[in-house]
């Protein structure tokens, strides 16, 4: 390409992503990042040995426990993530919240560079065109929605992408058994293994490694937190798509205003239309 148009892609690139990055820092900082809190609070539930998938929150409860999005009137809780993300979200469970939102928001726009760092260096692109896609995407509604709502699948494209793109080929087996550890539906990167020389190898391999990271999971999390999962998950997608959901009695009680101090907590970026990232763009 020629340098001069790359060095104006790239320019308008970073002017992109210094605008995504600023608008995302407004939205975020007037929002409680709701899907990332009933994660966090998930797993502070779990290391005090209650349900994550089905607790329901009440005024005898400590605020530390609360998800304010969190629906009363429908039996599970917003805790659709699997019990591997619901450890590893115990590792930090304890540190104030602000800190675990402020830390999630700077990871995601890491995570987002990582990856078009990475890609276009396994493509040998030029870093003009690279920064230019990069900062369109940093200032879609798509990548704006993720951010401010908390979501981690910036850290998923990232282990699937160093999974498809290892930085060494001995490496490949771990970052598959990395990236099915918190997204099983990820184990479409085993067809990378079949550029190996021994791919049966390279996928016992990684089972084995994902094998071993299971084990402090299934150790700490009881089969019936795994059996609630897949039920949470299939009553909330079909409560979000509009079908009748299992429902306990309404509370007589409401939330706090400002849980854990924290008046943004409650609030999130109105779209125009409920349920998920991808329910909302299908209905755009």
């Amino acid at each position: 390409m020629n340098r001069t148009l790359s060095g104006l892609l790239g320019f308008v690139g970073v002017t992109f992503i210094v605008l995504g990055l600023a608008r995302s820092i407004e939205v975020a900082g007037k929002t409680g990042m709701v899907d990332f809190r009933n994660r966090v609070v998930a797993a502070r539930q779990a290391n005090l040995g209650y349900n994550p998938y089905t607790f329901k929150w009440d005024p005898s409860f400590p605020e530390t426990l609360l998800d304010p999005s969190d629906e009363k009137t429908v039996k599970y809780t917003r805790m659709t993530s699997p019990p591997t993300t619901l450890w590893f979200h115990s590792l930090f469970a304890d540190l104030p919240y602000s800190a675990q939102k402020t830390g999630n928001f700077v990871l995601n726009w890491l995570a987002l560079f990582a990856v078009a760092a990475w890609i276009g260096f396994q493509l040998r692109a030029e870093l003009g065109p690279v920064l230019f896609v990069t900062g369109i995407y940093s200032l879609s509604a798509l990548w704006q929605f993720h951010v401010e709502r908390g979501q981690q699948y910036s850290y998923f494209a990232l282990l699937l992408t160093l999974a498809v793109f290892p930085p060494r080929a001995a490496l490949t087996s771990f970052f598959q058994a990395a990236s099915v550890f918190f997204r099983p539906t990820f184990g479409v990167a085993i067809f990378r293994s079949f550029r190996e020389k021994n791919p049966v190898r390279t996928i016992l391999i990684g089972a084995a490694i994902g094998g071993v990271l299971l084990i402090p999971v299934l150790v700490k999390y009881p089969l019936s937190y795994w059996l609630d999962y897949f039920a949470s998950a299939h009553d909330w997608y079909r409560h979000r798509w509009g079908a009748p959901e299992q429902v306990i009695p309404k509370g007589i009680f409401d939330y706090p205003a400002a849980p854990e101090g924290d008046p943004t907590m409650p609030v999130a970026w109105n779209f125009g239309v409920p349920g998920s990232i991808l329910h909302h763009f299908a209905m755009k």
